[in-house]
């Protein structure tokens, strides 16, 4: 396979030309399990129907010997996940050509309905993370919490201002509407956006990645091929989507909604998640928000109408005790720990936890983030909600 920096991932077309090269046929899904020892496996489906799996040592061979383009690419590429959020100024509303000085700094989580009832001081708390390869081929991470500013909280140069405008006047300007259709439909949009944001994001810096080759077909899938096929596969679900914003079809998502009145409004969310559990790679998708509604908190999940049964399926493994109970609020508080990217915590909160809960939960999430199965979230010594 050529060098990613001799294409560009702007059109259908090509991208799906690129996709037919992978190290597995393009309509098979590809799904990491994590197990317990912990050994992640890739699993898919051969072209018999058997399910087959390769331990993920084998796709990473201990000895592993990354080369010293890979590991510097890698070390360039990776720690984009953290701090790249400036690195692409390109509106992704449908139809919309703007780039450079017409893209602003925009919300994934409101500023003015949610990120300013949550702050102290104008700050709130927000994980930061970096990932990269390591010499000895393994992956290192680090994923502290730190205080950030509202007007750079949750941000990203993925639209220009007339469209985070148009797209968002409704849930800027507005109290949550969980009757509303439009406004369930974009809260999750906005979060898809910001997913395929970031997507765009490792695909543009995965092009200007110098003397580094994607593994041709049938090869170990290093992790920089890996990268690639998965944001190319996250960046479906946004397709899918602006079909519905473009034709105005609000119905089109279908929405699991909690409203929590027992609950405190500490945390605000706006991510999208992947309903495999540990992997990140799956086409199976769903929206998750969390914004703060009368006295307590709204938790919306949204999905497509293909996607809807793994998202309830999804909610039967991680969220089964009653939303009347305190469990239901420790659960919820792992899943914004465990499947969460974007998402901010009031001070009111945070300086309330001991720092050993403190580090339980940046430790809890770093861990999830890395697919460490064994790190087993206390239900009960952390709560973000009572």
């Amino acid at each position: 396979m050529s060098s990613p920096g001799k294409h560009k991932h702007r059109g259908g077309k090509r991208r799906k030309g690129r996709m037919a090269s992978r190290p597995f046929p393009a309509d098979v899904p590809v799904q990491v399990e994590t197990v317990d020892n912990p050994v992640d496996y890739l699993r898919w489906t051969s072209g018999a129907g058997e399910p087959s799996e390769i331990p993920f040592g084998e796709l990473h061979p201990p000895p592993f010997p990354p080369s010293p383009e890979l590991t510097a690419a890698s070390r360039a590429v990776g720690p984009q996940a953290g701090r790249m959020m400036n690195s692409v100024r390109r509106c992704l509303a449908p139809r919309c050509q703007k780039t450079g000085h017409d893209i602003i700094e925009a919300h994934a989580i409101s500023k003015a309905m949610v990120l300013k009832s949550l702050a102290v001081d104008g700050h709130v708390w927000a994980p930061h993370e970096e990932m990269f390869i390591g010499e000895d081929g393994g992956y290192q991470m680090e994923s502290p919490f730190k205080s950030v500013g509202i007007n750079q909280a949750t941000t990203f140069t993925g639209l220009c201002e007339e469209h985070d405008n148009t797209l968002f006047d409704l849930i800027d300007n507005n109290e949550a509407d969980p009757d509303s259709e439009e406004y369930l439909f974009k809260l999750a949009y906005r979060a898809i956006l910001r997913d395929a944001y970031e997507q765009h994001c490792i695909l543009d810096n995965l092009e200007h990645v110098a003397g580094v080759h994607y593994t041709a077909a049938g090869d170990p899938i290093d992790p920089l091929t890996f990268m690639y096929q998965t944001s190319c596969q996250s960046l479906e679900c946004k397709n899918i989507v602006d079909k519905m914003l473009t034709a105005g079809h609000w119905a089109g998502l279908r929405h699991k909604i909690f409203h929590l009145p027992q609950a405190k409004p500490y945390v605000a969310v706006a991510t999208l998640m992947y309903l495999d559990d540990q992997d990140r790679g799956t086409e199976r998708s769903a929206a998750f928000s969390i914004v703060p509604f009368k006295s307590g908190i709204l938790a919306v999940f949204s999905s497509t109408k293909a996607d809807y049964p793994f998202l309830e399926s999804y909610l039967e493994r991680h969220l089964s005790a009653p939303p009347t109970s305190h469990r239901f609020l420790c659960e919820l508080t792992a899943t914004v720990l465990r499947d969460t990217k974007t998402f901010v915590i009031s001070p009111k909160l945070w300086s309330k936890l001991s720092r050993d809960r403190q580090a339980q939960a940046a430790d809890f999430h770093l861990a999830s983030r890395m697919n460490f199965p064994g790190r087993r979230f206390p239900h009960r010594s952390i709560c973000f909600f009572a």
